[in-house]
Formats: structure tokens, C-alpha cells, sequence
């Protein structure tokens, strides 16, 4: 009898779980934004500009700003596909002959019908299905992890001082890396440099005042 309850009480926790986790994930998209709520508080932001490219991705904590990337999005090569009507099929982006940011897809009509984001051909950021028959209306959607591909990334204490700043190329840590003491004057504690994933050269570290102490070991 102890078992069955046992076995009872596995099964709603995982269906309360399940209900819990569909449930707490809202998806509202405008022109500028895509903006997501976790539990009814802030939890994501991806702005766009007019064309629908990323322009950063934010990601908040406690209702401040956690974390900020800026992707890299030089060197953009815009292709279309039409319809034998015309209207514009697939309008996507290449970078290196690859599917990389944003896709969408038409129908005949014109009404768009899906957006899909790309890291180099990988499927990255959100899908988005739209309502066939109400236009502009998010129908399904599937989240994918933000790839640090190309770009240049922050993170933020509780504070909104500056935590550290990184930079990637080729989804490794390239070029110069700060990290930051989180006092009034948000002072620089570490410094230093990647090169493909590696750290190179001296490191340095500052007191709060930002005097510089010693190298790291």
C-alpha cells in the first residue's frame, strides 16, 4: 500500500511539473521585440531592427538587466525565393554560404507564415509559427539556446555594474575578456586577452581602486 502512494504521488509531481513548465512561458512578438515571460516576469528580450535581425538579446533576473549579446552581423548576404505569382517564397540571410540569422517564409498571398533563426545552418533563438488565418498571431513556437557564435557579450551584477566583458569569434572566447569589481566606481579587477579559446599573454589584476596588483598565475 506504502508503494502504491509512493508511486502515486511520482506520477502528479511529473504531471504537475509537465503543466507547470508549459504553462509558465509566454511568447509576445512586435515589430521591434520578442519578448519573453517566464511566470508573468520578464525573463528574455530580442530586439530587432525594421528587417527583423537581431539587434541584441537580453536576459533579465529579479527584474534587472542579467546578461546582454550583440551578435556580429556583418558581412549579411540577403537571397530570396518566389513564387511563380511573384510573391516572394523564402527571403533568408547567408553568412559563409550558410543559413545564418533570420528566415521567413510566405505564402502565395504574401502573409508570412514562419521566422526562423539560424547560427551558421544550426536552428538558434526561436522558431516562430504564425496563425494562417489570424496574420501576426504566434501559433507555435520552439526556443532554442543562444549560441555565442560571432559577437560580443556583457553580463551585469544586481547591481546593473558591469560584471565582465567577452568577445567571440567562431563560438570561442577571442580578443579582449575584462571583469569587473562591483563598487560605485564598477572598477576593472581582471584583464586580459583569448585567442581561439585560449588565454594569451599577461593577465592583470587591480585592486577596488583600480591600481594594478599583480599578473595572474
Amino acid at each position: 500500500m506504502n508503494n502504491f502512494k509512493f508511486y502515486i504521488l511520482i506520477i502528479v509531481t511529473i504531471l504537475l511539473f509537465i503543466s507547470c513548465g508549459q504553462n509558465s512561458l509566454e511568447i509576445v512578438k512586435n515589430e521591434n521585440a520578442i519578448i519573453f515571460y517566464d511566470s508573468g516576469l520578464k525573463s528574455k528580450q530580442i530586439n530587432l531592427d525594421k528587417e527583423g535581425i537581431i539587434l541584441n538579446i537580453q536576459t533579465f533576473k529579479n527584474k534587472k538587466l542579467d546578461t546582454e549579446w550583440i551578435p556580429d552581423n556583418s558581412n549579411l548576404k540577403e537571397i530570396y525565393e518566389h513564387y511563380g505569382n511573384g510573391q516572394i517564397k523564402v527571403k533568408g540571410y547567408l553568412k559563409n554560404q550558410k543559413k545564418h540569422s533570420l528566415w521567413r517564409y510566405y505564402d502565395r498571398d504574401g502573409h508570412l507564415l514562419i521566422e526562423r533563426y539560424f547560427s551558421y545552418d544550426s536552428p538558434n533563438n526561436i522558431w516562430l509559427w504564425y496563425d494562417h488565418h489570424d496574420y501576426g498571431k504566434i501559433d507555435e513556437y520552439i526556443v532554442y539556446d543562444d549560441k555565442r557564435d560571432n559577437g560580443f557579450f556583457r553580463r551585469y551584477y544586481q547591481s546593473s555594474n558591469i560584471k565582465e566583458k567577452k568577445n567571440y569569434v567562431d563560438y570561442k572566447l577571442d580578443g579582449e575578456y575584462k571583469l569587473f569589481h562591483d563598487n560605485d566606481k564598477n572598477s576593472i579587477h581582471l584583464k586580459g586577452k583569448y585567442l581561439a579559446g585560449s588565454k594569451i599573454d599577461n593577465w592583470e589584476i587591480f585592486d577596488k581602486l583600480g591600481v594594478f596588483q599583480n599578473f595572474l598565475k
